[in-house]
């Protein structure tokens, strides 16, 4: 299996390349690439000779929504799918990524390349579901239906801000209690091993982790 997706952003041109298959990869034409693999030592070896360097390890998370219990969700702060606040989505993302190996692939890390990748996936997705605090947008999630009845958390972040009023848990509680609803079989997603925040909140709701996979990015001098 290879994925590949090409995109321009200023004097930015990067490549995102999903392979699961050892290759030889083209540099010529790209100014960046992004390369996730399985996490095993054949891929580390074979990037690290072509000139990339490991930017991140990442965990395929995993809710099994046939198995959820109503009684179990935990949603305090109220949740609404819209296509509005658009503003202060990019305003909490363009400060929960900073070092997020999605958006920011250069070997430095650089807010104004990251912010424009950003800006791409909002406009990538439709609808977002919004948590509110006292009817000030603290939250979302944006989530694609990838199969049949799978579900996947493309983007999501909550406002630092507002993390200990319970938001995040009200926001995926809220997608697992809707998808669960609509005879959903999966939600997923991907999150960076260093990202404990998220990894206990997932756990905390049932969620397995599998296909660890390992970042490696090029960037030419």
């Amino acid at each position: 299996m290879i994925n590949i997706t090409d995109e321009h952003f200023d004097d930015i041109i990067f490549r995102n390349i999903e392979t699961d298959e050892i290759i030889d990869i083209k540099k010529d034409d790209f100014t960046n690439i992004r390369v996730k693999v399985p996490a095993k030592y054949d891929f580390q070896t074979s990037l690290t000779e072509q000139g990339f360097f490991h930017a991140d390890r990442m965990l395929k998370v995993s809710i099994n929504l046939r198995k959820i219990k109503s009684g179990n969700i935990k949603i305090r702060q109220n949740v609404i799918k819209t296509n509005d606040y658009k503003d202060e989505i990019i305003k909490i993302s363009s400060k929960s990524f900073p070092v997020d190996r999605r958006f920011n692939i250069n070997r430095e890390y650089n807010d104004y390349i990251s912010n424009k990748i950003i800006m791409q996936r909002i406009d990538d997705l439709n609808d977002f579901y919004v948590v509110l605090f006292k009817d000030i947008p603290v939250g979302f999630a944006g989530v694609d239906e990838i199969e049949k009845d799978i579900y996947e958390i493309k983007l999501a972040a909550v406002d630092e801000k507002y993390r200990m009023t319970g938001a995040a848990l009200s926001l995926y509680s809220y997608l697992i209690d809707i998808y669960s609803k609509q005879n959903g079989k999966q939600l997923i997603g991907w999150i960076s091993t260093v990202n404990m925040a998220v990894m206990n909140l997932y756990s905390s709701l049932g969620a397995v982790f599998s296909e660890p996979s390992d970042i490696f990015i090029w960037e030419r001098e």
